[in-house]
């Protein structure tokens, strides 16, 4: 029923819908990546650590982007505005 409510193609619901699947993936990344980096941490594995936090940078990245590309699509979908 959501459909009735957008202004947009089926083509860019669909789409709004993945961006917010690849959302929830690149968190669930980013938090593995945080809970490794602080189990070496507690291990004393100070340079796995630092790797665990640095491969954790990329999905910061993705989630920041992915944010903005809901909100603009949202906004378009929803604001009537063609």
């Amino acid at each position: 029923m959501a459909r009735r409510r957008l202004r947009r193609s089926d083509e860019e619901y669909w789409y709004l819908r993945r961006l917010r699947d690849w959302l929830i993936t690149d968190k669930v990344a980013l938090r593995d990546y945080e809970r490794r980096a602080e189990e070496s941490r507690r291990a004393g594995r100070l340079d796995d650590a630092e790797r665990w936090l640095s491969m954790a940078r990329s999905p910061v990245t993705e989630v920041r982007r992915t944010e903005r590309a809901i909100k603009e699509l949202e906004e378009r979908c929803f604001s009537g505005k063609r």
